[in-house]
């Protein structure tokens, strides 16, 4: 294989990784309601 193919091959994979993060980031900070809910349900059953 060509070294430029395997270097265009990881920055795609690096781009991909800091899109998922970002998104999961943000999926996180959206759901953070739901969260707390989940967390809090135990107390109730408590």
């Amino acid at each position: 294989m060509r070294s430029g193919y395997l270097l265009s091959v990881l920055i795609a994979a690096q781009a991909i990784l800091i899109v998922a993060i970002v998104a999961v980031g943000t999926a996180a900070g959206l759901k953070t309601v739901s969260v707390d809910d989940i967390y809090t349900e135990p107390n109730y059953l408590a």
